[in-house]
């Protein structure tokens, strides 16, 4: 092999190893973050309203160790389907930020008055929390604000339609 070839193919495999090293697809921010419902539990939680894009809701209210309906003449709900969302909801946490500007909320459906769902759940202590779920940039991850902040974050295994 000529010199000339042998600095040519030098040059190329450290342009392949950069191309590779810049190019090559990140995950989003995780720094380990803080739970956001620290202190709520899940068997805390004693009325959860559910709103979609649409305006249309779902009122659910803890009774006698069940959920029911109230909206229905207290017409019991499935709570095999409803424990496991409010676990996901309040294992919540703060670990994969997308941004923190309001600008964004529109665009990722978190806006007050943009959203793929509006939930709204009540501790047993009167507390109220608010969270917005809204586009999912990916399978099985949801971009999520709780009102009040503009710190919009990434959740993971937990989906508007499961709502």
């Amino acid at each position: 092999m000529k010199r000339h070839d042998l600095i040519l193919t030098i040059v190329l495999v450290v342009q392949v190893a950069l191309s590779a090293v810049v190019f090559w697809p990140k995950s989003a921010t995780s720094s380990g973050g803080e739970p956001v419902f620290a202190g709520v539990e899940a068997d805390t939680i004693v009325a959860l309203t559910v709103t979609d894009d649409q305006g249309n809701s779902i009122v659910l209210r803890k009774a006698d160790g069940g959920w029911v309906l109230p909206e229905a003449g207290d017409y019991p709900a499935q709570v095999d389907k409803i424990a496991p969302v409010l676990e996901k909801i309040v294992g919540l946490n703060t670990d994969r930020l997308v941004t923190d500007t309001d600008a964004s909320h529109k665009r990722l459906q978190v806006a007050a008055d943009r959203f793929m769902r509006r939930v709204a759940f009540e501790t047993g202590d009167g507390a109220d929390y608010v969270l917005y779920l809204g586009s999912s940039p990916s399978y099985g991850v949801t971009h999520f604000r709780l009102d009040g902040q503009s710190e919009v974050y990434l959740a993971k295994d937990l989906t508007s339609w499961e709502l």
